[in-house]
């Protein structure tokens, strides 16, 4: 079994997750959001299923390309960052797009290990899930330990009209709800406040944070 960190166990609600999207019906037939992300969640499972015998590395490095596809790097950050974001200087914004890419995709990829299409069932998506300028996409996703998890995927169109993913929000069967995207602001502020509101010093500490995971 791929070795968790304590981040993506504590994320584990939120992201267990890319892989809602499996499997659902009649995909001809569904809002563009939902044909984008079911066609690269099949992508990753193929990739996953028709590894053995590859080397770790090189099945990685084929996930983290499927993942990269589909998930609004730039704009995750902004929102991650907030007002800090406007005031970064290129290089700044540039290593803090680079550092959450590498905070999702190191997630995703031990995650995505641990995640069997079995557990996963898309709900057909409603009048009021379908939107012009975004969408949600829900799941429900059973765990090995039996929880069962809601799922919402946030998604929204570039400027070329290709969906990205925006967010995850999950609700457990106890109630807890998890944002992504929330959670990743939390840590980041903890971060800046930690380092005296210094933009670069703060992007230094989780850069050497994230080196430091196994």
């Amino acid at each position: 079994m791929t070795h968790l960190s304590p981040f993506a166990r504590t994320c584990l609600p939120a992201l267990l997750l890319f892989a809602a999207l499996a499997a659902g019906p009649s995909r001809a037939q569904e809002h563009p959001a939902y044909q984008v992300m079911s066609q690269a969640v099949d992508e990753l499972f193929d990739t996953i299923e028709s590894s053995s015998g590859q080397p770790d590395e090189a099945v990685d490095r084929t996930i983290r390309e499927q993942l990269s596809r589909n998930i609004a790097f730039e704009a995750i950050t902004r929102r991650i960052l907030g007002k800090q974001f406007e005031s970064a200087s290129p290089e700044q914004v540039e290593r803090a797009v680079q550092l959450v890419r590498d905070l999702m995709l190191g997630t995703y990829v031990s995650l995505l290990r641990e995640v069997k299409r079995s557990q996963i069932h898309l709900l057909p998506m409603g009048k009021s899930d379908a939107k012009e300028s975004n969408a949600v996409v829900r799941s429900k996703v059973r765990l090995e330990s039996g929880m069962l998890l809601d799922i919402n995927f946030l998604m929204r169109p570039d400027s070329q009209d290709q969906w990205q993913l925006h967010n995850i929000q999950t609700v457990t069967d106890s109630g807890r709800k998890i944002n992504l995207v929330k959670l990743f602001q939390r840590q980041m502020q903890l971060a800046f406040s930690a380092s005296g509101s210094d933009l670069s010093a703060t992007l230094d500490s989780l850069e050497r944070s994230m080196s430091e995971r196994p």
